[in-house]
This record gives C-alpha cells, sequence and structure tokens, in this order.
C-alpha cells in the first residue's frame, strides 16, 4: 500500500501563513520517481528552499515545476503556492530525505527529516532497460564512432508513456546526427536476451568524433517511462468474478540510465606529416577553374573541391601559395554533409578569387594535403594539379595599384571602355572635322569625370569593405587560431571569438564580454549551442586569470575552431 507522507510545519509568519513538505509516497521500488513537494498556504511568495543536502541519495531529475492555486472552503478563501520536484533514489533501502530549509520572502523556514523505504532490485528491473551502444571502444583523435541509443522491453511489458529522450552534452567530442525518431517505434525482430525476448526501439543515432580533450568518456542518460503492470491477484472474492483480474492493471513510473562508455583514444604513428591539419577519413582534391584566357585585371574563379568520408567539415585545408603578380581574395566557403551507411560523408568547397596583375601565364600552384586512414592505419597525401591561365594585356590597365576587387573592376570597365584615345585627323582646310569636336569633348569629359569615377569607386570599395569583412569573419578568427606562438591558449580562443563577432557584426568596440555576447547570438543561434559559446568562454576567463587552475591548454584552441565552425554554420 502506498502511504503519502506530510511534514506540515506552522510558522508565525502570519496567523495564517504556512509551510507544507510532503512527498508522494514513502514505499517505492528501486528505480521509481519520487514526488517532491513544498507548498506555501496563504503566503504572497514561492518558498527558496536549499536542495543540495538531497544530493548523498538522491538526484534532482526534473523541477522545479510552479502552481497557484486558489481553493474556497465554507466561503473562506485558501491560496496555496507550490514547487515540486521529481528526485531519484541513488540506492535501495532505508533513505532519508533530510530536514529542508530556506526563506519565503525574508522569513527563515526549516522542514523536518522524511523517511523514505526503496525496495531492492529484482527481476522486475530486467523488464525494461536502454543502452548506449558503440561500434568500438578505440579511436584516433577525429576518427567517427557511431552511437546507438536504444530501449529494450520484455515482449508482455506495455508502455503508457515515455518522456522526450534528450541527448546528454558528449563533452570532448564533435556530434552531428545520424538518427532521430519522430516517434517510438520497435523493430520487427525480436532480440532474446538470457531466456527472455525483448522488442527494441532506436532512440537515436550520433556520429562521435573525438577532439583533443583528456574527457572522452559518452556520459549516461536517462529516460522516464510509465510501464503498465498487472496488479497482484486478489484472494478469491465469491462475490467477485475472477475474470475481471484480467483487466486490472496500474501505471508504474520508472527512471531509466544507461550505462557510461569510455573511448580509448589511440595515438597517430609517427611523424606526423608537417601538411597535417586534423583530416581523419578517406579524402579526394581536385581543382577547377572557370575560364583558361583571361585579360590583366580581370578576375578568374578557382574552385578547389575536397570530398569524402571522415571527419569533414572539422579540419582546415593548408593555404594555398599564390604568385606575387597575382591578387587572390578570402575564399567563400561552401559545405555539403551527407550520411551514407551512417558514415559522415561530404563535400567542402573553396572559391577563390585572383586577379592577374601582369600580362604572360598566371601559374597556381598545387595544393596538397594529409590524411590519416584509421582504416589501413596509414597516412595519406593528396593534392591538386598545377593549373595554368593564359594571361593577355587587354585594353587597359586601369586601377592597377588601385587593389580593386573583380566586380569594381567590371563596374569601371563597364563606364569608360567606349572612351576613344586613338589617333585622330584634326582638321581639314576649310571644313569643320565633327570627329575632331567629338574626340575634344570625350576628352574634356573624361578629364572632368576620372577623378570622380575614381573617387566613387573607392568609396565603394570603402562602402563594401564592412561586407567584406562579415563574409570573411571565420577565416579571420581561424588566422588568429593559428597564431600558436601565442603563450596564453585561453586569451588566443577568447580573442578569436570577439574577432569573429566584431567583424561579422561589424561592431564598433572592443568590449565585449559574455552578457554582451548572449546579447548578440541569442536570436541568431539556438539556445543551447549559445550556452556552449558562454560556457567556453568562462573556462577561458578561468585560464587566463588562474594559470595552472586548468589542464586543458592543448584542448582549448581545437574546442573553439569546432565552436566558431557552428556558429557561422547556423548564422549564414
Amino acid at each position: 500500500m502506498v502511504i503519502r507522507s506530510f511534514i506540515i510545519l506552522l510558522i508565525s509568519f502570519t496567523s495564517a501563513e504556512s509551510i507544507q513538505i510532503s512527498v508522494d509516497k514513502n514505499i517505492l521500488d528501486n528505480g521509481e520517481l519520487l514526488r517532491l513537494s513544498i507548498e506555501v498556504i496563504d503566503g504572497e511568495d514561492f518558498a527558496q528552499v536549499d536542495l543540495s543536502p538531497l544530493g548523498n541519495n538522491f538526484e534532482i531529475i526534473s523541477g522545479p515545476s510552479q502552481q497557484t492555486n486558489i481553493q474556497w472552503v465554507n466561503g473562506q478563501m485558501t491560496s496555496i503556492k507550490s514547487l515540486s520536484w521529481n528526485i531519484l533514489p541513488k540506492k535501495s533501502g532505508d533513505l532519508v530525505i533530510p530536514a529542508l530549509s530556506g526563506f519565503v520572502g525574508d522569513k527563515k523556514f526549516k522542514g523536518k527529516k522524511i523517511k523514505i523505504k526503496v525496495g531492492e532490485i529484482n527481476d522486475d528491473s530486467n523488464e525494461v532497460f536502454i543502452t548506449a551502444e558503440i561500434d568500438k571502444e578505440n579511436a584516433y583523435l577525429g576518427e567517427q564512432i557511431t552511437l546507438t541509443y536504444k530501449l529494450y522491453k520484455r515482449v508482455d511489458i506495455s508502455i503508457a508513456g515515455i518522456d522526450q529522450f534528450q541527448m546528454p552534452n558528449f563533452k570532448g567530442f564533435w556530434v552531428e546526427e545520424l538518427f532521430t525518431p519522430q516517434r517510438l517505434q520497435y523493430q520487427s525482430k525480436k532480440i532474446r536476451i538470457n531466456g527472455v525476448d525483448y522488442q527494441v526501439a532506436n532512440l537515436g543515432q550520433r556520429a562521435l568524433f573525438p577532439i583533443a580533450s583528456d574527457n572522452h568518456v559518452i556520459p549516461s542518460v536517462k529516460v522516464k517511462v510509465q510501464l503498465e503492470v498487472k496488479k497482484k491477484k486478489r484472494r478469491r472474492d465469491p462475490f467477485f468474478d475472477p475474470f475481471f483480474d484480467s483487466f486490472l492493471s496500474e501505471t508504474k513510473t520508472r527512471m531509466l540510465s544507461s550505462k557510461n562508455k569510455k573511448i580509448d583514444i589511440i595515438n597517430y604513428p609517427q611523424p606526423i606529416p608537417d601538411d597535417f591539419t586534423g583530416a581523419v577519413g578517406q579524402f579526394s582534391l581536385s581543382v577547377n577553374i572557370d575560364r583558361n584566357d583571361v585579360e590583366v585585371n580581370d578576375g578568374v574563379t578557382l574552385t578547389i573541391l575536397l570530398s569524402g568520408t571522415g571527419n569533414i567539415g572539422l579540419f582546415s585545408l593548408p593555404e594555398p601559395k599564390f604568385l606575387d603578380d597575382t591578387e587572390a581574395f578570402p575564399p567563400t566557403e561552401n559545405f555539403e554533409k551527407d550520411e551514407f551507411r551512417n558514415q559522415i560523408t561530404g563535400k567542402q568547397k573553396w572559391d577563390y578569387v585572383l586577379i592577374p596583375r601582369k600580362p604572360g601565364t598566371l601559374v597556381i600552384p598545387k595544393t596538397q594535403m594529409s590524411f590519416f586512414d584509421p582504416v589501413n592505419k596509414t597516412w595519406k597525401k593528396i593534392q591538386t594539379k598545377i593549373t595554368k591561365v593564359n594571361v593577355s594585356p587587354g585594353k587597359s590597365s586601369l586601377a592597377s595599384d588601385q587593389g580593386f576587387t573583380k566586380k569594381e573592376i567590371e563596374l569601371i570597365g563597364q563606364d569608360i571602355r567606349y572612351m576613344n584615345t586613338g589617333p585622330t585627323v584634326l582638321v581639314q582646310k576649310g571644313k569643320i572635322n565633327f570627329n575632331l569636336l567629338l574626340t575634344v569633348y570625350l576628352i574634356s569629359l573624361s578629364t572632368f569625370m576620372t577623378p570622380f569615377m575614381i573617387n566613387k569607386f573607392t568609396g565603394y570599395r570603402l562602402a563594401t569593405a564592412n561586407n567584406r569583412k562579415m563574409n570573411n569573419a571565420l577565416r579571420l578568427s581561424m588566422k588568429t587560431l593559428n597564431n600558436n606562438f601565442h603563450d596564453n591558449p585561453f586569451e588566443l580562443a577568447s580573442r578569436s571569438l570577439f574577432i569573429y563577432l566584431k567583424n561579422k557584426f561589424s561592431l564598433n568596440t572592443d568590449i565585449l564580454d559574455t552578457t554582451r555576447v548572449r546579447e548578440i547570438l541569442n536570436d541568431k543561434i539556438d539556445k543551447e549551442l549559445c550556452d556552449e559559446i558562454i560556457k567556453l568562454l568562462a573556462i577561458c576567463d578561468q585560464g587566463r586569470y588562474s594559470p595552472g587552475g586548468i589542464n586543458i591548454e592543448e584542448s582549448i584552441i581545437e574546442e573553439m575552431r569546432i565552436l566558431l565552425k557552428r556558429i557561422d554554420r547556423s548564422i549564414s
């Protein structure tokens, strides 16, 4: 029999105000949840209570939930302000909820102990359970680990309800979603464990990529389920038909937990190539240009395409080196992700605009990179081919020293390309030469307009400077992170984030605290990602101002690099 326990504490706040602390049951099965409530009767404020004493024997699963009720009894009104939590006993046996204390307004209260009896683990605990299943327990940094959470239930057990399953925070891993079910679906094939048949449902699947960190543990997850179980049969009653026994059942709430999984990190074989930037998997590299013949100061688009399976999108491409007579602008990046047989695959593309400043042959050197193949456990190198473009002198070398972009040069060319500067017959005796007049007019016009036009397009360049900064915000922040010579990695990590935000949103301040960062990102990215950023900034502050107080110098740069990419993708 379930017994409801009430401990009522009456304090002389007012003549009627009181505190009531209660649990919904004193006796429960192992794995069942307990509901703890604190009610303020006829008070103006909710209770503020310290729940830290629960930590030894109980885990807070959810809450507090807040509720206000008004009751009328015999014409007298009673208001009840209640707070409630779902708590889970950490062990079986006789447990005690310690005396809880807190405040209602500015008045202090203290409760009394509540005794709880939790049943021992029995065979019923195998009715339903969840598991965390991984495809490997040993992995290289950057190698994909496929994680699947599964729910197992005995065939003769019915689940009346299940709370929304939430993935944990996978600290030490970059996470990609592989599968999230819209509703609980059981596989058609049953699984037999120790002679018992189970139905199995997939709760979710994720691709995990270990990053530089000391912590590579897949944490336990919890999910609350409501089970429909048959009541124990009553003693035979001559006046009651036993047929109805089969229809009597009750709902039992149970908290299910998976076990932690530890991933052992394998060291890369030595030596590590100098051009290795973190790529782990199987990749290919190709290059393409949009045309083979251009004029001086005209633009050509160079596209570098990386394709493959692995941690694509989590590493950078070695910066291509271009000749001095070629102006290269920061690339635009495009990333396409796909899943193939539970493996992350994709394509990452970089588009460079190159502007040759001298006629001749534009030579585009090869781009190369090394990656680690975890299947064959070897280093591999890939590279693009050397590409050449024919550059003709063209009709004009206008703005060769101005540093205009491709778009700006095209605009200028459209406006003045019909100016006639060639030789002209000036005068024929006794006749007015209309060609002469036209030429003089055009020369005069060009003399007047050229400074104006240069100023105009120089202004255009300045006006679009912010746009270029916004588009290149990620590249500039990554360049900052690559300055590994910096003495303090925490300072470097936080600075890179501020550089990104300042360029991305055209901020005019150098002061960016966590409050300002949250304000900037609040309506642009989801709350979970924003919280991760604030948390990482807090770690950076701790590392900056408490030298030696935190031991993740090696991982903080990589974690910030990954977070910046996530922010940029979310905003874009």
